[in-house]
C-alpha cells in the first residue's frame, strides 16, 4: 500500500478494534512510505492506522479429526458380487473455532449421506464440540469381490474462521493433520478361498507334524535304551566277527481297521573294532473305514562302538517316506511326506550298577498335501510345507537285586521341537484360484517320566519249581508321566500302571503272555488288555505269535505275527 501524502492519517478499516465476524478484514503487510523533504509537509506520507494483521491467538485454534470405520457384516465368505460394505465417517470439531461450507467426498462410495441432527447440522456450521456423522456404502462388483481387499479414503473440505479453505483426510483411528497425504485408507480384507479353509488346514498339518515328531522321537529314545541294554549285557566273550539278521511280519485287525507291518533287522559285529553295525528296514500299512490308508517306509543305519568297558558311543542316520489318507470330517485327501534324520546316542555305566543313556538328533522333511474341503462348491487345496526338528532325551536307571527278584527305577525326559514354518498352498473353487503362503506355529512336546519296574522270575533257581514244565516271569511297573507342549507352562500329569506275566515252556517252544496297562489323568482314564500265545516253528527258524485284546481306546484287536532268524 502507498499512503497518501500530506498531514493526517489513513484508516485501513474504519474501526480501531480487531474485526468481528462479518466485518472488513482488509490488512497490509508492507507500505511504500515517502519522505522526500522534511520541510514540506505536503510531500510526506500520511500515517497508517487500523491495519489489523491477523494472528493465531493463544488457546484459539482449529482442531478437527476425521474417522472412517467399516461395517463388514454384509460380506459373505468368500466375498461375492452384490455384497455390501457400509461405512461410518465422523468429523469431530474439538477446537474453539467454527467451520463452514463443510462437505465430504469419497471416490468409491457414491452415497455419502450426512445424518441430520436438529440444532447441530441444520445451521450448516460445524461448531466447536460438535460431531457430524456421514454414512456411505459400496456394493461389490465382480472385480472388487475378487480383489482381495477394499481400501478407500474420505476427504472433508471446509472453510475455517479465517475464511481459508482446508482439507482433511480420514483414517480408521482418526486423522487430525490437515492437508493431502496425511490420511490412512480404511482397508477391508475380503475373505478368500484360503481364508475359509485356513483354520482346518492348519489343524490338519499341525497334527501331521506332531505325528512325525512322535514317531521319530519314540525311535530315537529306543536307540538309547538299546545301547544301555547292550552295555549291561557286556562284551561278547569270544572275539569272533558275527552277522545276524531277522525279520518279522505282523497283521492286525482292530474293529473295522486292518494294518500290516514288517521289519528287517541286520546286525554285524566286528571284534577287532568292538563295533556293531545295525540296519533296520521297516514298512507299515494300515487301512480303516474312517481314516483311510496310512503307509510308511523307513530305513535306519546305526553304528555302535564299545568305549572301554563302561560306555557305548553311537551314531545313526536314515530316512522315511510316508503317505496318509485324511478324513477329519472337515477335509478329505492325503498327505505325502519324505524326510531325513540323523544323530548320536549312547550309554554310560555309572557307579553302583547305575546306567545313563542319551540321544541327540535332528530331522528335516517336506510334506505335500492334496485336500478337499466340502462347501457348496468344494474347495480343493494343494501345497506343501518343510520342517526342521530337534530331538533330545536322557534317562538314568539302576537295578537293585532283591531276594525275590529285581527292582529298577528309571527317571528321564524326552524333548521334540520343530520351529514355525511356512505353508505354501493353492486353493481352487470352480474357476477361481488363489495362492498364498502362511505361517505354521511351532510344534513341540516335552515329557518327564519316573517309573519303577519290579521283575520276578519263577521256575529258574527255585528248587520247588525247577522240575516244572514252565518258567514264568512277572513284571510290575508303576509310573508317573508329565507331558506338555512348548509355549504352554502347564503340563498334563498322570499315573500309569503296567503288569505282565509270561509263561515259557522249558524247551522254549511255547510261551503265553498277559499284559495289562492303564493310565489316569485329570482328563480321564485308559486301560488295555493283551493276551498272546507264541509257538516256535523250526521250518522257518522262527515263531508265530497270535494275540488279542483291547487297546486304550476300547477297540478290540486280533494280531498275528511271524518272526524268522536268517
Amino acid at each position: 500500500m502507498t499512503p497518501e501524502t500530506g498531514l493526517g492519517v489513513v484508516e485501513v478499516v474504519p474501526f480501531a478494534t480487531a474485526p468481528a465476524a462479518g466485518q472488513d478484514t482488509t490488512h497490509y503487510l508492507y507500505f511504500d512510505m515517502r519522505f522526500p523533504d522534511w520541510t514540506d509537509a505536503e510531500s510526506l506520507s500520511k500515517g497508517v492506522v487500523h491495519n489489523h494483521v491477523p494472528m493465531d491467538p493463544v488457546g484459539i485454534s482449529t482442531e478437527l479429526s476425521l474417522t472412517k470405520i467399516a461395517d463388514t457384516s454384509g460380506l459373505s465368505s468368500p466375498a461375492r458380487m452384490g455384497d455390501v460394505i457400509r461405512y461410518t465417517i465422523t468429523a469431530e470439531n474439538s477446537g474453539s473455532l467454527p467451520l463452514t461450507s463443510v462437505s465430504l467426498d469419497d471416490p468409491l462410495t457414491p452415497d455419502e449421506t450426512l445424518q441430520a441432527v436438529a440444532g447441530v447440522t441444520d445451521d450448516g456450521v460445524l461448531d466447536p464440540g460438535e460431531s457430524w456423522i456421514w454414512t456411505a456404502s459400496i456394493t461389490l462388483d465382480t472385480n472388487s469381490a475378487n480383489s482381495g481387499s477394499i481400501a478407500n479414503l474420505a476427504t472433508l473440505s471446509a472453510t475455517d474462521a479465517w475464511n481459508a479453505r482446508l482439507t482433511l483426510e480420514s483414517s480408521p483411528t482418526g486423522n487430525a493433520r490437515t492437508g493431502a497425504g496425511n490420511g490412512t485408507p480404511t482397508v477391508v480384507k475380503l475373505d478368500g478361498l484360503i481364508d475359509q479353509i485356513r483354520p482346518e488346514l492348519e489343524a490338519i498339518l499341525e497334527d501331521d507334524l506332531k505325528l512325525v515328531l512322535r514317531r521319530l522321537g519314540n525311535s530315537f529314545s529306543g536307540y538309547g535304551r538299546d545301547a544301555a541294554r547292550r552295555l549291561q549285557d557286556g562284551n561278547p566273550d569270544d572275539c569272533d566277527d558275527t552277522v545276524s539278521s531277522d525279520g518279522s511280519a505282523r497283521l492286525t485287525i482292530k474293529d473295522s481297521a486292518v494294518s500290516a507291518d514288517g521289519t528287517y533287522h541286520r546286525e554285524t559285529y566286528n571284534c577287532m573294532r568292538r563295533e556293531w553295525r545295525i540296519e533296520n528296514l521297516e514298512a507299515s500299512y494300515a487301512r480303516a473305514n474312517d481314516t483311510g490308508t496310512q503307509a510308511m517306509l523307513s530305513f535306519t543305519h546305526r553304528r555302535e562302538r564299545l568305549v572301554g568297558e563302561d560306555a557305548i558311543s553311537a551314531f545313526f542316520w536314515g530316512g522315511y517316506s510316508s503317505r496318509s489318507d485324511v478324513d477329519t470330517g472337515t477335509a478329505t485327501g492325503r498327505i505325502d511326506g519324505i524326510g531325513l534324520y540323523g544323530g548320536i546316542y549312547g550309554a554310560q555305566r555309572l557307579s553302583g550298577q547305575g546306567m545313563f543313556d542319551y540321544y541327540l538328533a535332528g530331522a528335516v522333511g517336506r510334506h505335500s498335501f492334496t485336500l478337499d474341503f466340502p462347501r457348496a462348491i468344494t474347495i480343493k487345496a494343494k501345497g506343501d510345507y518343510s520342517y526342521k526338528a530337534l530331538f533330545a532325551g536322557a534317562s538314568v536307571s539302576r537295578e537293585y537285586q532283591l531276594q525275590s527278584g529285581s527292582l529298577t527305577p528309571r527317571f528321564g525326559f524326552d524333548l521334540a521341537y520343530a520351529p514355525g514354518t511356512h505353508v505354501s498352498v493353492t486353493a481352487t473353487q470352480g474357476s477361481k484360484t488363489e495362492n498364498d503362503v502362511f505361517a505354521l506355529d511351532d510344534v513341540g512336546t516335552r515329557n518327564v517320566f519316573l517309573e519303577t519296574e519290579y521283575r520276578r522270575p519263577f521256575g529258574t533257581d527255585d528248587p520247588a519249581t525247577v522240575a516244572a514244565d514252565w518258567m514264568s516271569d512277572f513284571k510290575f511297573r508303576p509310573s508317573l508321566l508329565c507331558e506338555g507342549t512348548f509355549g504352554d507352562r502347564q503340563a498334563e500329569c498322570g499315573i500309569g500302571l503296567a503288569m505282565a506275566l509270561t509263561a515259557t515252556s522249558r524247551d522254549g517252544d511255547t510261551a503265553w503272555a498277559a499284559e495289562i496297562d492303564g493310565t489316569a489323568t485329570r482328563h480321564g482314564k485308559t486301560a488295555s488288555l493283551q493276551l498272546s500265545w507264541e509257538r516256535r516253528i523250526d521250518a522257518i527258524n522262527g515263531s508265530i505269535r497270535i494275540g488279542g485284546g483291547t487297546d486304550a481306546t476300547g477297540a478290540q484287536a486280533v494280531t498275528m505275527e511271524l518272526r524268522s532268524d536268517f
